[in-house]
């Protein structure tokens, strides 16, 4: 792991096994990442902490309390993903866009449409990309995922 842009980088796989496969933004704790990995079966490994002490959990019982974003939901939940998934594409619901390197991608997004802000106050929002549930390896398409900083939303007036 790195703080500062790749300069020095620190081993924090611990006492993590298997192959890691995933690196992502950790959900309950902003400031920390986990790692997914395979020994037989998807675990996903989570610290509570930077010293990362890792905590193993089978990838099947963690999804399930950290999906937050609805389409990854009802991709999940679903007892036949594949059909969910074309139906999703079909209506709109998941885009691929192709990222050049050196040409940056922007896209508005209506964060109202992924929380309900229903409290005035100031809210840490994260966005993350993660495609294990919602890639089509027949398309090509890249399994992975990816996370911008956390930053504040402040709502004055709830709707």
């Amino acid at each position: 792991m790195s703080q500062n842009l790749g300069e020095s980088w620190r081993d924090i796989t611990g006492k993590s096994f298997g192959e890691i496969f995933a690196v992502f933004a950790d959900p309950d704790h902003p400031d920390l990442i986990c790692l997914g990995g395979n020994s037989i079966r998807n675990y996903i490994f989570q610290a509570t902490d930077e010293n990362y002490e890792w905590k193993a959990t089978r990838e099947w019982e963690w999804w399930p309390k950290h999906q937050t974003e609805e389409v990854s939901k009802s991709v999940y939940e679903s007892k036949d993903r594949e059909r969910t998934k074309q139906q999703l594409r079909e209506t709109g619901g998941l885009q691929a866009q192709e990222i050049t390197q050196g040409k940056p991608y922007k896209r508005m997004i209506d964060l109202s449409q992924l929380y309900k802000f229903s409290v005035p106050g100031v809210y840490k929002v994260q966005l993350v990309y993660e495609s294990l549930w919602l890639e089509d390896p027949v398309q090509g398409e890249w399994i992975g995922s990816f996370s911008g900083q956390v930053f504040k939303v402040t709502i004055t007036q709830a709707r």
